[in-house]
């Protein structure tokens, strides 16, 4: 039982990876939505040699929250530290069930892996988005409250 459950979700995983980033569905939209797949990285990392996926998925997500290395320059304007609900996507917000995967995603490789330097390219689009929820989140209860998401 325990195998064709470990075969099922290999298949389902195997259908849902494409082109460098894990997405929702295999029949709609296929964008690579944070929340959907904090649901399955670990399983991923355990199972396939799949550090070139979440280094580049990592970059993704730096890209599209204003984080990357290029966006440094002053040009670029300072982003406010939210991230899109998907990646290498740039639109929409789920909010922090789906934004958390920038700061989960590259901490879980480490953990897998030992490799610190898939959290040092992180770390600017992870500051940037824990300092976005700390800026919107109410001083006494701790809870976020709306903020467009």
């Amino acid at each position: 039982m325990l195998n064709k459950v470990y075969n099922a979700h290999v298949e389902t995983i195997e259908g849902l990876q494409q082109s460098g980033m894990l997405v929702d569905c295999p029949n709609r939209e296929r964008f690579g939505y944070g929340g959907d797949s904090n649901s399955h990285v670990e399983f991923v990392m355990y199972t396939y040699a799949s550090s070139p996926l979440f280094e580049k998925w990592t970059r993704d997500w730096a890209d599209v929250s204003g984080q990357a290395p290029q966006d440094t320059q002053p040009e670029a304007g300072l982003p406010d530290g939210n991230v899109p609900n998907s990646a290498p996507t740039f639109d929409g917000d789920g909010g922090p069930a789906w934004g958390a995967l920038c700061v989960l995603m590259p901490y879980r490789h480490y953990l897998v892996t030992g490799d610190l330097s898939g959290l040092r390219s992180a770390y600017p689009t992870m500051r940037g988005y824990i300092s976005f929820l700390l800026r919107h989140a109410d001083n006494g209860t701790g809870l976020l409250r709306p903020s467009g998401f």
